[in-house]
């Protein structure tokens, strides 16, 4: 019974949180950064987040809380030079730069254009006087639509029905809230990888078969208005294209693909009066390739960038259209030790030896 016990109370420790804790206590993280810097050399990391809401308000996608962003963002002002994307492209471009000279570099980005980035973190990017890139699904902004896995996350929650079953899917419980999230994100990972089209289809079937009606209004809560936009704008935050629909662009003929790349960089030019250079592939590393990479550019983007959790290192050279970010959660720890290039680097020698 003893050892039952003491088996049940190790499986509720989170060793990985005490060990994190401990690095974090000790100051391993910047004690790594200033050997790294003096045997390696500097790094830059891009920095993308999603959502900035109240626990209360926790929500699907990648998020974290007001107070913690603020405590990620005293970070790196402590221990980083901060840039917008577009002055770390130029250094990166620059060669002849005095880039080696400079100290480790952050930027901040955040992907879709939730409303939240406008009323949580933009007073917190003002108070330290830190720029950042929004990159917006534009067909979502302004139109009081929501994006559409939040369409299917409200459908779920907010059906009546015990199950629901979807055509060439499945049958899937929703009597309970852990089968709702179950059904939640089988259908997120099986419906990012249809066309638009058929993938509304689905939506709608789905919203008809679970008897809900989406309240007008609930996308100007979530999403930015282009009046936020304009105002951010003017006050050191910068915009770039995220695609018009999210779509998944490795599934599209060539001509759509364009027309998602070429048309959200036009409306949102049009509506800031200003050029917009920078663009991020959808749904992180794995969904663009070579012809996509290539529409990017030819539409006339400086940079773009994708999600693999690497930092940026002085000694390697990228290519500005393949720019890597990693994705931010609630975990100050863990925040801290990837920023430093510590999972980077163990993560490579890790790997390089198997």
């Amino acid at each position: 019974m003893i050892i039952k016990n003491l088996g049940k109370l190790a499986y509720r420790i989170n060793f990985k949180e005490i060990i994190l804790n401990g690095m974090n206590s000790l100051k391993i993280p910047e004690m790594y950064m200033n050997i790294r810097k003096k045997l390696i050399g500097h790094h830059a990391v891009i920095f993308l987040y999603h959502r900035v809401c109240p626990k209360e308000e926790r929500a699907l996608v990648a998020n974290i809380s007001p107070e913690e962003f603020e405590k990620q963002m005293r970070y790196l002002k402590k221990y980083f030079h901060i840039y917008s994307l577009e002055n770390l492209v130029n250094v990166l471009n620059d060669h002849h730069s005095n880039y080696k000279k400079l100290e480790n570099i952050a930027v901040v980005t955040f992907d879709d254009g939730y409303r939240d980035n406008y009323i949580y973190a933009y007073p917190i990017l003002k108070k330290y006087k830190m720029p950042a890139t929004i990159f917006l699904t534009s067909d979502n902004i302004g139109k009081n639509n929501l994006f559409w896995w939040d369409k299917i996350r409200y459908i779920i929650y907010h059906s009546k029905k015990e199950s629901v079953n979807i055509a060439n899917l499945g049958s899937f419980s929703l009597d309970n809230n852990k089968k709702k999230l179950e059904c939640l994100h089988y259908l997120i990972n099986r419906f990012k990888n249809m066309p638009n089209k058929l993938r509304n289809k689905y939506i709608l079937d789905l919203q008809n078969k679970c008897n809900v009606s989406i309240p007008s209004g609930i996308g100007k809560k979530l999403i930015l208005s282009w009046d936020e936009i304009r105002e951010m704008n003017e006050n050191g935050i910068s915009f770039g294209a995220h695609t018009l629909s999210h779509a998944n662009l490795i599934n599209l003929n060539l001509e759509e693909a364009k027309n998602e790349i070429v048309q959200s960089k036009a409306m949102i030019e049009d509506k800031l009066k200003s050029e917009i250079i920078s663009f991020a592939y959808p749904y992180g590393s794995r969904f663009y390739n070579c012809d996509i990479m290539k529409l990017v550019q030819n539409a006339g983007y400086l940079c773009a960038v994708k999600t693999s959790g690497e930092i940026i290192d002085q000694s390697k050279s990228y290519n500005p259209y393949g720019l890597p970010r990693f994705s931010v959660g609630d975990n100050y720890c863990s925040f801290t030790i990837r920023a430093s290039g510590m999972f980077t680097d163990f993560y490579k020698i890790f790997h390089s030896r198997r």
